[in-house]
């Protein structure tokens, strides 16, 4: 972060969302690596080429000065990118992809509270799908990294309620209520995570996944269903636009 006298200061950030305002002005939501979520308004944004010339497009990293504003709203006056990800816009899928787990990251941050860990598995997140890695894998992946930096990352290795240890082999139930999978004698949960899929997701929070790029569908679809059920469980749906 780089202050400056009058109070403006220079970070990266990531455009969350874009909204048109009046004539020519845009209203943005920036995840940035100093402040967090932040509002501002780009007054002139869309005739300004100067000021904001490609660094109000989605999905890359950019540089942005913020002032402080009037209200919740910062003011943006300027805005310019550092790591377009040319490839990752080339791609359908990657851009939607990239846009699923960018909405996840709006829905789930307060405004104004720094994650700089997390801004930089969004930053990585960009980078790998502009390299190619497998792309459902990668947005799991980075599903489980938002969640972990909210603090509601899954208890995968004991039951959630009583503490007992679950065995390395055994399919295990999970229940998003409890944050964690659940023992039979417990009363189980309703979804259904498979020993190797467990031990993949263990694998991703250890770090340990060299050399593993695509996870089999199996283990994708049960992956999915314990996020979906945490999202739902701790509100974090995308909201109407």
């Amino acid at each position: 972060m780089t202050p400056t006298r009058d109070g403006a200061v220079t970070t990266r950030a990531v455009v969350l969302r874009r909204v048109d305002y009046r004539e020519s002005d845009r209203i943005v939501t920036l995840f940035t690596e100093s402040l967090g979520k932040v509002g501002a308004i780009a007054r002139a944004a869309r005739s300004s080429q100067k000021r904001f010339a490609g660094g109000l497009e989605s999905l890359c990293v950019v540089e942005v000065t913020l002032e402080p504003g009037r209200g919740e709203l910062s003011t943006l006056r300027e805005a310019r990118p550092v790591l377009p990800c040319l490839a990752l816009l080339a791609s359908l899928e990657r851009i939607e992809t990239a846009g699923a787990g960018l909405e996840l990251v709006r829905v789930s941050l307060a405004d104004r509270h720094p994650e700089p860990e997390l801004f930089e598995h969004v930053v990585q997140f960009l980078l790998d799908l502009d390299a190619g890695v497998s792309v459902p894998t990668r947005l799991l992946r980075f599903q489980l990294d938002v969640l972990d930096a909210l603090g509601l990352s899954p208890e995968l290795e004991q039951c959630a309620l009583c503490g007992k240890a679950v065995p390395a082999a055994r399919v295990v139930l999970f229940r998003a209520a409890a944050g964690g999978v659940v023992c039979r004698a417990c009363g189980g949960g309703a979804v259904r995570v498979s020993a190797a899929t467990r031990e993949a997701l263990l694998a991703h929070r250890r770090g340990d996944e060299e050399g593993s790029d695509a996870w089999p569908s199996d283990q994708q679809a049960e992956a999915r269903a314990l996020i979906a059920a945490l999202r739902e469980q701790h509100g974090l749906r995308a909201h109407p636009r």
